[in-house]
């Protein structure tokens, strides 16, 4: 591993500093322990400045040797996420093998399972976070090889200080091509009892769906309160057959953790469980991919908060399109000159459309917050749309459609979007508002299947159907279809 070490040198911690901050490991530094040795909490020097870190001493008796130890180095070096836990250093010196991370104040999710003081929407954000990261692992973008975790489980979930979650161990993990929807990798079962996806454990065939299982189990671990495996009374009780068995029976509710049942709203409990029960479906194809996994989370979320139905259809005048959040200043310039780039007709609406779904997708912060502004802008600029030139009104208003048409809106943000083109429509025929509605309507038509109640509100307009009939005929059509 001569040359590893090499490579790694920038990330070398000495020993010597090691023992200082622990106290040469004393007990009273020691905050936790695993299948790998102890963890110990120290403010310690390291590549990215000095703060409290948590150093993880690997134990040789208990099975995490060298190979182990550099595969975490390699993979904490390689796959960089604001729901993965950070490298900061290691030391491999005097037979001693420690990895040095970020401190996770909270520690990890297993603690908090069964606390009556998580809240639902508290519950829902770290499984969001988490998502993220393992979404991150499958499919990483710049590098060619995605990583199979092969041990999810809510004690490898950390918790920083603000609740963020962040996916830790990848010591057993795995690569394959990231350019094939379905990866096979022959491998020696690894995991843990109870998260172990059953087709893994039977074949040796690991795919990036075994980790999709093993995050479902921790979802109703989440959901439920209680950890995958328990005994009681020596009798060995696994989460995943009580839930089969009470979904079957459409008893979910009965099994969800005490302390959250009254508090959750029933879209967010239904959009939860479809997707976590999606998870543990016995055949590969029928189980999400991460990246649906998160978007459902988000929406469960979206659905709790229940900011989209503050958002009323009736002609109330003000749509509510204020999602305003403060953006560093080289975030604005930037969204706002894609903007003037879009107007002057050096990037297309297309285009923009193609950028903006590469960075929803992102695993760069940077990308995620130029996205997050471009909507954010795009809302806040609805009240004076009726001001823009023709030549900038429609680019703006395909941009508004096709964001819609493409589901690049979280449940929130298309409600909001949603209701700022009824608005629209219900302006005057000779307005500007109103030639901006209908090129929005007209991007995403094919989706209003989906929402047969605003269809309802759209041809109660009755100038809509006075200017454009062909737009009302269409509607009356789709719903004729699902009636």
């Amino acid at each position: 591993m001569m040359h590893l070490s090499k490579q790694f040198e920038h990330l070398k911690i000495k020993l010597e500093m090691i023992t200082s901050v622990t106290n040469n490991f004393a007990d009273d530094n020691c905050i936790g322990r695993g299948g790998f040795g102890k963890v110990y909490k120290g403010k310690l020097l390291h590549s990215k400045g000095e703060s409290i870190v948590a150093l993880k001493r690997l134990d040789p008796t208990f099975g995490q040797g060298n190979p182990e130890f550099w595969k975490e180095i390699i993979m904490l070096s390689l796959y960089k996420h604001e729901n993965i836990v950070s490298l900061l250093g290691f030391c491999d010196e005097d037979n001693e093998k420690i990895l040095v991370y970020e401190y996770a104040s909270k520690r990890s999710l297993d603690l908090y399972i069964n606390d009556d003081d998580l809240t639902w929407i508290d519950r829902l954000k770290i499984c969001i976070g988490a998502a993220r990261g393992l979404a991150y692992l499958h499919n990483p973008g710049g590098t060619q090889q995605r990583a199979l975790h092969r041990d999810i489980k809510s004690s490898n979930i950390l918790l920083d200080d603000n609740w963020n979650a962040k996916i830790s161990d990848l010591g057993l993990s795995k690569l394959g091509p990231a350019n094939q929807q379905y990866t096979f990798l022959v491998s020696n079962t690894v995991g843990t009892i109870g998260y172990c996806d059953p087709v893994y454990v039977e074949t040796g065939l690991l795919t990036k769906e075994s980790d999709v299982y093993s995050f479902g189990v921790v979802l109703f671990e989440v959901l439920c309160g209680r950890l995958c495996t328990i005994n009681k009374k020596d009798i060995h009780q696994p989460l995943t057959g009580l839930v089969r068995r009470c979904y079957k029976e459409k008893k979910i509710n009965e099994i969800v953790f005490h302390s959250i049942r009254d508090g959750i709203k029933p879209k967010s409990l239904e959009a939860f469980i479809t997707i976590a029960y999606r998870c543990l479906k016995r055949n590969l194809e029928d189980r999400p991919l991460m990246t649906d996994v998160v978007r459902t989370l988000e929406s469960a979320l979206d659905y709790q908060v229940d900011q989209l139905n503050t958002l009323s259809l009736k002609n109330d005048g003000d749509p509510g399109l204020s999602t305003s959040k403060p953006f560093e200043d080289d975030i604005e310039a930037e969204v706002n000159s894609y903007f003037h780039q879009m107007f002057s007709g050096q990037l297309t609406v297309d285009a923009m459309i193609q950028m903006l779904a590469r960075y929803k997708e992102s695993s760069e912060k940077r990308e995620q917050s130029i996205f997050e502004c471009v909507i954010a802008n795009l809302f806040e600029e609805y009240k004076f749309f009726n001001k823009y030139p023709e030549s900038q009104l429609k680019p703006v208003a395909d941009l508004f459609g096709l964001l819609i048409k493409n589901k690049l809106l979280t449940h929130l943000t298309l409600g909001i979007a949603l209701r700022a083109v009824l608005d629209a429509l219900r302006k005057p025929a000779d307005s500007k508002m109103f030639s901006f509605g209908t090129i929005a309507l007209e991007k995403f038509l094919e989706l209003l299947v989906e929402w047969p109640q605003y269809c309802q509100h759209i041809l109660k307009i009755s100038h809509l159907r006075d200017t454009r009939l062909e737009l009302v005929t269409f509607i009356e059509k789709e719903l004729d279809k699902i009636s």
